[in-house]
């Protein structure tokens, strides 16, 4: 019999004929628990519910005083319930109400000085399910906000997210917008990196570069000196145009240059990959301390193959955090899919690595003009490429000084 569902009768007995009420218990298969004699002829002892109906007629068999002392288990206690059943639904609806309350977000928060931006902000967490009256379990992980804000928003430098009891938290910071320069800090612009100048815009300040010209990293290619004959005055002159006042100027330009990038990748023929066949198991359970109490799904291992996303909430009361977490773990199959890639597809793949990778390094400004695969060769099952890329992108790089001043 299960421990759970069992429900037992305790029983005390007195009389001359204990041991003959023993034995017939014995005959009709009425076990006794718990037996313990507290005087001579004088035992007390717990029955099954099912078996107290034998035990009644044992009792008219042998003369003992039988007497009712304790009666315990899920039966007796389901009565209860249903006697009290009013009382019982009320304290369960107030505490799911009260689990409600402090569960819930009632408090959305965000911390930056751009009223406009706080309102997208707070419309996007909206559409995506993160308002008032939410419950905190259901919303996705501070880590898939932060990420989804940062795509949607690109103003937005960083944002800190956290989740205080029912307030939720945004700390937000926006990119800054690089504010005028001084007229007393002129500027002169440099080559960051070799190139051939394509195109320049030349807003303010001298250009001393001409189009198609290749340039080398660190050489001058807008000034913000104005005297263009400064630098041509022969030693004869040098006095003169120590003591002549030279007119500098903030310097504004964009200088477009063509550039190449060298990259290597190396990619194989065979490949494994896991692929989700769409059949998810989802589990859900409650850990108190170390107990750990399933609410749904009791297969440890519902496919032969699968990953797990698993999501985990700690229950508060307002600011004080309940030993309990609520754990929701979805279990999604896959099977290995073994691809045979011919060496086309492979260096298609390669080349497309490649130029990602390249995305990543040079400013989203840029763009990226063509590629040259320079060696292709084929070894240990892999494809291994030299690949050149031609990238058009702006060279310049901002130093505050003044040559010659």
């Amino acid at each position: 019999m299960n421990r759970l569902t069992r429900t037992l009768v305790g029983i005390r007995i007195k009389g001359d004929q204990s041991e003959k009420f023993f034995e017939l218990c014995r005959r009709h298969q009425v076990k006794l628990f718990k037996l313990k004699e507290i005087a001579n002829n004088d035992y007390i002892m717990y029955i099954a519910l099912e078996d107290l109906k034998s035990v009644r007629k044992i009792r008219y068999k042998t003369k003992l005083k039988l007497t009712f002392i304790d009666k315990k288990g899920f039966h007796f206690f389901k009565n209860s319930l249903i006697k009290k059943s009013s009382l019982v639904v009320v304290c369960v609806l107030a505490f799911l109400f009260f689990l409600y309350l402090t569960q819930a977000i009632w408090l959305i928060e965000i911390e930056s000085d751009q009223d406009q931006l706080n309102y997208h902000i707070k419309q996007h967490l909206k559409d995506h399910g993160i308002k008032e009256g939410v419950l905190s379990w259901w919303i996705d992980s501070p880590s898939t906000v932060q990420s989804r804000l940062l795509d949607a928003f690109p103003e937005i430098l960083w944002v800190g997210i956290k989740q205080s009891g029912i307030t939720y938290q945004l700390e937000v910071i926006p990119k800054q917008i690089e504010k005028e320069i001084e007229d007393d800090k002129p500027f002169n612009l440099y080559a960051q990196k070799d190139g051939v100048i394509k195109r320049a815009h030349v807003r303010k300040g001298r250009l001393v570069v001409g189009q198609h010209e290749y340039v080398k990293k660190g050489q001058l290619l807008v000034t913000g000196q104005l005297n263009p004959n400064a630098e041509e005055n022969d030693e004869e002159n040098e006095d003169e145009v120590e003591n002549e006042k030279l007119t500098w100027v903030e310097v504004d330009a964009e200088i477009i240059a063509e550039t190449w990038y060298r990259s290597t990748v190396e990619v194989p023929l065979s490949v494994k990959q896991d692929l989700e066949t769409g059949r998810v198991y989802q589990k859900h359970n409650v850990k108190m301390y170390n107990i750990n109490i399933p609410l749904w799904g009791l297969n440890n291992d519902p496919f032969d193959d699968y990953h797990i996303e698993k999501k985990e909430t700690r229950w508060r009361l307002g600011p004080i955090k309940l030993p309990v977490v609520f754990s929701s773990s979805r279990y999604k199959e896959t099977i290995q899919h073994d691809e045979e890639r011919s060496v086309e597809e492979a260096v298609e793949i390669g080349v497309r690595q490649a130029r990602e990778s390249l995305k990543h390094q040079i400013d989203p400004s840029s763009s990226i003009l063509n590629e040259k695969i320079l060696h292709q060769q084929v070894d240990d099952g892999k494809v291994k490429l030299h690949i050149y890329f031609t990238v058009e992108e702006d060279i310049v790089n901002k130093v505050n000084d003044r040559q010659g001043d």
